[in-house]
């Protein structure tokens, strides 16, 4: 405890001051540090003059609110890839309704989000610009789906380093009613049905993702643990469907729902289809695609 008596030792002073000016020292070098490090990434606006970052933000940051963002242009070799360096937009003029895929050649934890219309403005202000629609997380062996509208396509890319993207034509196969395999697939279905019977065995990841054109993205089943168990997604005259799991660890089976044009039992999105269907002969880790 201290006894409040003055300190009257000039060496316990000078050690206090030494004390105090290394660590003022300390604090002013992780200052300075701090700043360096924010400052240096940052460019002027030469028509406002306010700061900002050039590289595009970052992964937490919404593009679409960026009134700074770059745009990323094709490469020179090859105009199907696009390079960027964090947080970006694409744009892709006269593209058709049909559905494309996004590829990354490059890069980690990129998230897409599409413009939900074909009439682009480039120069529309930030405050204007419509909530676009996440159209996923691609993977090198799984890419993202995007359904363009006719005109150009708006694609915003969020991420945290530099990334390359490939742009193209959608590969996935058509599937009418069941289709069993093993590994990472897309599949295609074009038809009035709303649900599927999915089966997995095995080990390692199960992941089912729909998309179509009135949703984007829309996650139906996560497991890690065989399952037997129909989901439905948001009904749309096309869906691909995105099957994720270990090839050498687990098999599937999807068994696409059948109804009549006029059955008033197709499920919503969400519910448990009324009728019934014969039960698939479950898939084994040997079945091959």
């Amino acid at each position: 405890m201290s006894s409040g008596q003055p300190i009257q030792s000039d060496r316990a002073r000078r050690t206090i001051a030494r004390f105090a000016g290394a660590s003022w020292t300390a604090g002013a070098i992780i200052m300075a540090l701090i700043a360096f490090g924010t400052f240096s990434r940052l460019a002027v606006d030469g028509d406002t003059g306010r700061l900002f970052e050039p590289g595009g933000g970052g992964y937490s940051d919404y593009p679409w609110e960026d009134e700074n963002l770059p745009e990323a242009q094709p490469d020179a070799n090859d105009p199907d890839v696009y390079v960027g360096n964090g947080n970006a937009v694409i744009r892709i003029d006269g593209v058709t309704t049909a559905p494309l895929q996004v590829t990354p050649i490059d890069g980690e934890y990129i998230r897409l989000s599409m413009t939900e219309s074909g009439d682009i403005d480039p120069e529309l202000p930030v405050e204007d610009r419509e909530w676009p629609l996440r159209v996923g997380y691609p993977q090198e062996d799984l890419p993202s789906v995007v359904f363009p509208y006719a005109g150009t396509l708006e694609l915003w890319v969020q991420a945290d380093e530099q990334w390359i993207l490939r742009i193209e034509e959608l590969v996935a196969d058509e599937i009418t009613d069941v289709v069993s395999g093993q590994g990472n697939r897309l599949l295609v279905y074009r038809g009035n049905a709303v649900s599927a019977l999915f089966e997995f065995v095995g080990d390692g990841v199960f992941i089912v993702t729909a998309y179509s054109r009135e949703v984007g993205e829309e996650s139906l089943i996560i497991e890690s643990d065989p399952i037997e168990q129909r989901q439905s997604w948001s009904p749309s005259d096309v869906v691909v469907l995105s099957i994720e799991s270990s090839a050498d660890r687990g098999a599937w089976v999807v068994d696409i729902d059948s109804y009549d044009d006029d059955d008033e039992s197709t499920p919503t999105p969400g519910e448990t289809p009324t009728t019934s269907s014969e039960p698939t002969d479950p898939p084994t880790e040997q079945e091959t695609p």
